[in-house]
């Protein structure tokens, strides 16, 4: 029940926000052979060890990466700072209509999380 009572908050959460726009908050690998996307963070958050220290340093140490499956990944390339939350919605179904039920819902909570950990912003 309570369970239930989660997607429908979300679910009007969701009718709220779907035309709102996600925005990409930092940079990503492209998808590898197994179609899966890596989220990249910088290690270093002071500007000036960013400008003086880290172009010394290796490049794939600069980063922490955050995989995401092949399903997260789909929709990380769905957001292009055009599309809205609903676009996102509609273009993930075309591409999984198997994955019908609470869909909207479980984008909205997905892009909720990744704005949370700040990987994006919602506008």
């Amino acid at each position: 029940m309570a369970r239930t009572a989660v997607l429908d908050d979300t679910s009007q959460a969701y009718e709220q926000n779907r035309l709102k726009i996600p925005r990409r908050a930092v940079p990503s690998e492209p998808p590898g052979f197994d179609d899966r996307v890596h989220l990249l963070k910088s290690r270093c958050r002071d500007p000036f060890v960013r400008r003086f220290v880290v172009p010394s340093v290796p490049s794939q140490r600069w980063w922490i990466r955050y995989p995401l499956d092949v399903r997260g990944s789909r929709i990380w390339q769905l957001i292009d700072d055009q599309r809205a939350v609903a676009d996102v919605v509609e273009a993930y179904r075309q591409k999984y209509p198997q994955d019908l039920d609470q869909i909207d819902a479980r984008i909205w909570r997905f892009l909720v999380s990744l704005q949370h950990h700040g990987f994006l912003t919602i506008e």
